[in-house]
């Protein structure tokens, strides 16, 4: 089991550090990166052909209680890096 957090460190940088944690019985380091390099590798393509401008402003789509945490990320970035505003 593994997950990402992400820490945004400017407007065209982010940092990601990925948690492991090993409920399978394997604790080889490596076993566990290759895993993640391999899952790393697959999402790239669809990451990197997303558009790069990320719109901040929560008014123009429709929202579930499931967002709540991909807005209150959005308003972070809006405020720490400026973005989102004319």
């Amino acid at each position: 089991w593994f997950c990402d957090t992400v820490c945004p460190r400017s407007v065209g940088e982010t940092r990601i550090f990925q948690i492991f944690t090993d409920t399978q019985g394997v604790a080889d380091p490596a076993y566990w990166m290759a895993d993640a390099e391999h899952i790393n590798r697959e999402d790239k393509p669809l990451v990197e052909s997303q558009p790069w401008a990320l719109s901040l402003d929560g008014r123009d789509e429709g929202h579930i209680p499931a967002d709540r945490l991909s807005l209150a990320y959005r308003r972070a970035l809006a405020e720490k890096f400026g973005l989102g505003r004319a």
